[in-house]
């Protein structure tokens, strides 16, 4: 759906004030995740796919999402330094259309490396030591999530962002027509934290509250 959007505008505005790049050209997509979540389990942040089309207008979805490892992982760490936790901030050009496992399509980092914190306190809360951070090739990708009634069981993410299949599924469409129209190998993806977003909003617009939830 094409549509002005006054979340594309404050988004922009805070992609400047960050210096992270953002997709201008026509149907070059943009992916996005806001974190909210401070406890495994919670689906509680935030994925935005946008982009512009031929005549200006914007192009925007937002789907409730997990960007942070559930429970399971965090409990029982693939690694022994700890869950893969994707720290906030740019990575360019990591995920590549594919299927995860195998079995399920989603977006494989196959294009690039990304940044993560590494949990290991073995709870499920959500630390976020920049001393842990590491750069490189985990398998972080973008795929569906499984549903668990208890979260400590849920191992749908080691690290990966994870979302419902149908929102996958359209953010696939996306990019198959950013690849046809752009030749668009690999895909960029933003995080960032939402209380730092929530600030900027309001000092910069004197919005009182502000939410893309």
């Amino acid at each position: 759906i094409a549509m002005v959007n006054i979340q594309y505008n404050i988004i922009k505005a805070y992609f400047e004030k960050m210096d992270f790049p953002i997709e201008e050209k026509p149907f070059k997509i943009n992916l996005l995740g806001i974190r909210n979540a401070h406890v495994a389990g919670k689906y509680s942040d935030t994925m935005c796919c946008f982009f512009t089309n031929k005549n200006g207008d914007i192009y925007w979805r937002q789907y409730p999402c997990s960007t942070v490892p559930t429970g399971y992982w965090l409990l029982h760490p693939m690694q022994k330094a700890g869950c893969a936790v994707v720290a906030e901030g740019h990575h360019p050009h990591i995920w590549i259309p594919g299927m995860h496992k195998g079995k399920y399509p989603g977006l494989l980092q196959t294009g690039g490396d990304i940044v993560v914190y590494r949990d290991n306190s073995k709870d499920l809360n959500i630390d976020l030591d920049p001393k842990t951070k590491v750069k490189g090739r985990f398998g972080v990708n973008m795929h569906p999530f499984w549903n668990y009634a208890d979260q400590a069981k849920d191992q749908s993410s080691a690290g990966c962002q994870v979302l419902d299949k149908v929102h996958v599924g359209e953010i696939l469409e996306c990019c198959k027509l950013d690849k046809q129209v752009n030749k668009t190998a690999a895909f960029s993806y933003t995080l960032i934290k939402s209380e730092e977003f929530q600030t900027f909003v309001k000092e910069e617009f004197n919005f009182k509250n502000f939410t893309l939830r």
